[in-house]
C-alpha cells in the first residue's frame, strides 16, 4: 500500500545497460530503465517531493558517485535539523545551496569551501545578485581534494552552523525567514551519504 506519510526505503541500482528500481528491498516489476546515454557521463542526482531521512551510494566499482545532488527540504520542518554529508571534494569550489522560494535566483545559504584559496565563502542571494560575502580561513586540518570529509549543516533558529570533520569553521545569520527554505543542492563531492537527523 503506498501511503504518502509512510516511511519507505527506494533504491536505483545502475547498472552497465539499465536503471533498476527497487521499494523496501523488492524489485519493482516494470519500473528497469534502459540508459539513453552513456551511465559515466551522469552528473547528478535531483530527489524531489520527499522528507528525505538518508541517501546513499554504494560504490559497485562501475562509476563514480555524482558530484551534483538536489534535494527538497521543508524549512519548517528542517529547523533544528542537522544534514550530514559524508563526501570527497573533487572539485576546487564546492558548495552547499540552500535554496529560497523555489527559485534558482534565491539562495538561503551558501556554504563555499574553496579549496585553492583555502577559505570558507558564506553568502546569500536574492533575485540572481549575490549580498554581503563573508569569508574565514581558519580550518584545523589540511585542505586537500580526494579525501573523505564529513560536514553537517545544522539549521538553528538564528542561524545555519557548519560543522567539518567534527569542528564548527562558522556560523551564517538566517538572513531571509527558514520556512522559504526548499531546497538543498551539493556541487563539486563525490556523495558517500547524506542523513538529515
Amino acid at each position: 500500500m503506498w501511503l504518502q506519510t509512510s516511511n519507505a526505503e527506494f533504491k536505483l541500482e545502475v547498472g552497465t545497460n539499465e536503471i533498476s528500481c527497487y521499494w523496501n528491498g523488492l524489485k519493482l516489476e516494470g519500473c528497469t530503465f534502459a540508459h539513453r546515454v552513456d551511465a559515466s557521463t551522469y552528473k547528478g542526482l535531483e530527489i524531489i517531493g520527499l522528507d528525505v531521512k538518508k541517501v546513499a551510494f554504494e560504490d559497485n566499482g562501475a562509476s563514480s558517485a555524482p558530484v551534483e545532488t538536489q534535494m527538497d527540504i521543508n524549512g519548517i520542518a528542517a529547523l533544528g535539523k542537522t544534514f550530514s554529508v559524508t563526501a570527497v571534494p573533487v572539485n576546487v569550489r564546492t558548495a552547499f545551496n540552500f535554496k529560497a522560494n523555489d527559485d534558482d535566483n534565491n539562495i538561503a545559504f551558501h556554504f563555499n569551501p574553496r579549496f585553492d584559496q583555502q577559505v570558507i565563502v558564506r553568502n546569500n542571494m536574492v533575485n540572481g545578485a549575490w549580498q554581503n560575502e563573508e569569508r574565514s580561513m581558519v580550518v584545523p586540518f589540511s585542505w586537500q581534494l580526494n579525501q573523505e570529509y564529513e560536514y553537517d549543516i545544522y539549521v538553528a533558529e538564528a542561524y545555519f552552523s557548519c560543522v567539518w570533520d567534527g569542528v564548527e569553521v562558522c556560523r551564517f545569520n538566517h538572513r531571509s525567514p527558514v520556512e522559504q527554505d526548499v531546497g538543498l543542492t551539493i556541487k563539486g563531492l563525490c556523495i558517500k551519504s547524506i542523513r538529515s537527523i
